[in-house]
This record gives structure tokens, C-alpha cells and sequence, in this order.
């Protein structure tokens, strides 16, 4: 995993405002996959929103190329990016937003390297 800043502005583009610093502390202390536990603790909408894995099954079912290359616009905090990673061989992942593009990188260290 890679992450470039090189065209990064200095400013955010969209945020869902402070919550999503507490999405990225939930994703680099329990990964996404410990969401029930997430939820029990703070049920707020931005939370669930970003951290569901509902969301996966928008591109779930789509049977990719084994070689299969990505190209995901406007990522967010990576809800479905990690599942695009599971499926195709390369994935690049485009956010206008410094703190979700950090996000999806916690999101992406828990996943694959712990």
C-alpha cells in the first residue's frame, strides 16, 4: 500500500466534520471488522455509514478478472476500497480529503498487516 499526498492542496474538500476522527481511531484500534463492538459504542450515522459492511455489497457480487485493476474516485474512509483490494490485483483509490485518505490507510494497515 502506497500513500501519495503529491497532489494534495492543504484542503479538504468534504468532511463529515469531527466524527471522522473518531472513525479513524475506531479503524486503527479494532480494524473493520469488529463494527458490532464500534456500533455498541458510538451509533452515530457517520460512523455506521463509514465503517457498515453493508456496504461491501455494492461490488461484492461482481465476479473481477484475476488481474483485475481499480480505479475508485472519490473513496471516502474506504468502505469499499478493502473490498475492491480482496478481489482485483491492483487498486488505486482517489480521495480529495487528506484525513479520509488516512482513513483508508489505517483501514488498510489493520486489514493486511496485522
Amino acid at each position: 500500500m502506497k500513500v501519495n499526498f503529491d497532489f494534495y492542496t492543504g484542503e479538504d474538500i468534504y468532511c463529515d466534520g469531527d466524527v471522522e476522527k473518531d472513525v479513524i481511531q475506531y479503524l486503527k484500534e479494532q480494524g473493520e471488522e469488529n463494527y458490532q463492538e464500534i456500533f455498541e459504542k458510538d451509533m452515530r450515522w457517520p460512523v455506521f455509514y463509514h465503517i457498515t459492511p453493508i456496504r461491501k455489497n455494492i461490488v461484492n457480487w461482481y465476479p473481477f478478472q484475476e488481474n483485475s485493476e481499480v480505479l475508485e474516485i472519490g473513496a471516502g474512509m474506504g468502505a469499499i476500497t478493502g473490498i475492491l483490494c480482496d478481489k482485483a490485483k491492483h487498486v488505486t483509490s482517489v480521495e480529495l480529503s487528506k484525513q479520509r485518505a488516512s482513513a483508508i490507510g489505517a483501514l488498510l494497515r489493520f486489514r493486511y498487516c496485522c
